[in-house]
């Protein structure tokens, strides 16, 4: 369809402006040439010199009105579809994506409302994959508190009991500090992640 010259295209804008204009000539031709007979066929003023003069600027004066008119009513449907166009860009660009341009006639304005369409499903597909990485990262980070949360704790919990030097018997003793070592160990390993992904974003940004 893209190969087809624009005269040719029966729904193309330009071919329709071109009709209009000629079949707006035609009418504003012969409803010219109506409106001046009465005139030119009152003999008392054909007498006068003055009729020439009259006719100087009723011509084109009738001629304007009557093509504009005309022009105007003939086009009228290609003013309606740009308004539909130009609204419905108004609904999408504050913020309704579901909004959908209704079938437009001229190929110029179809093809303008598909490549419309096409880009307000790349944003709403961007949209929603945007939306389900910051769902994903966010269960990590809840995931990954989670996990920092119990190695710590431990950590907590043991170094109270050696501050409290309740813990007297050496196994007992060494239990303690192996399970605070572990942990710790632990608590690094989750850290030492948490600061991978974060560059790994920041790459990624």
């Amino acid at each position: 369809m893209t190969d087809v010259p624009w005269f040719y295209r029966k729904h193309s804008i330009r071919f329709h402006i071109l009709i209009s204009s000629g079949s707006s000539f035609l009418i504003a031709f012969l409803m010219t040439f109506i409106g001046i007979l009465p005139l030119a066929a009152v003999h008392h003023l054909a007498k006068l010199h003055l009729l020439q003069l009259h006719l100087a600027y009723l011509v084109p004066i009738l001629f304007t009105t009557f093509f504009a008119i005309s022009f105007s009513i003939l086009t009228h449907h290609i003013v309606r579809e740009i308004a539909a166009l130009d609204h419905a860009i108004r609904i999408i660009s504050g913020g309704d994506l579901s909004y959908r341009v209704p079938p437009l006639q001229h190929v110029e304005l179809r093809t303008f409302s598909s490549q419309l369409h096409s880009m307000v499903d790349q944003l709403q597909e961007q949209m929603i994959e945007e939306h389900e990485c910051e769902t994903a990262k966010r269960e990590w980070i809840e995931g990954i508190s989670k996990e920092l949360h119990a190695p710590l704790e431990g950590i907590i919990q043991n170094v109270e009991l050696l501050k409290t030097n309740s813990v007297t018997n050496p196994e007992e003793y060494r239990r303690i500090v192996q399970e605070t070592y572990t942990a710790a160990f632990q608590l690094r390993k989750l850290i030492n992640n948490l600061i991978q992904h974060a560059r790994l974003s920041s790459h990624d940004t």
